[in-house]
């Protein structure tokens, strides 16, 4: 996983995706 990328308008994407993958694991636990 590497923090540092050579784009900084990379990382908002990929943090975008990563709490949208948390939010399906919370919904799918709270089911």
């Amino acid at each position: 996983m590497k923090l540092i990328s050579n784009s900084p308008s990379c990382l908002p994407t990929e943090i975008y995706m990563f709490q949208l993958k948390q939010d399906l694991i919370n919904s799918n636990m709270s089911k």
